[in-house]
């Protein structure tokens, strides 16, 4: 029994746990501490900016859908409000993007969605 104990914890404890950071160029965003730098410098930001960012860099190169993205940031009642979702991806183009009206990072996707490219 205690030999089962042992390989159990050592297989736990080989297994890399995920990084509390995702970084993406001179982007980095720390999921413990609840804060985004881009170039070193922290940026501020509200409490769905940060989620959608978040989405965004675990999902790096991915179509996430409109109504995929508003079901996860606003719930469940949200699916329809598209606008909602058109605003804060303006706002966060604002802070992330070197050229908000030409976006890299944050690609739309006509009538699907967006992608965060890296």
């Amino acid at each position: 029994m205690l030999a089962r104990i042992k390989a159990t914890l050592r297989r736990f404890e080989s297994e890399s746990l995920p990084s509390p950071i995702l970084e993406s160029g001179n982007l980095s965003l720390d999921i413990v501490n609840n804060t985004i730098y881009l170039d070193e410098t922290e940026l501020k930001y509200t409490p769905k900016e940060f989620k959608l960012l978040k989405l965004f860099m675990k999902h790096k190169g991915k179509v996430l859908t409109y109504n995929w993205l508003l079901k996860e940031v606003w719930g469940v009642g949200y699916q329809q409000e598209v606008h909602y979702l058109r605003i804060f991806i303006n706002q966060l183009r604002q802070k992330i993007e070197t050229n908000p009206s030409r976006p890299t990072r944050i690609r739309t996707e006509t009538g699907i969605g967006y992608r965060f490219i890296e």
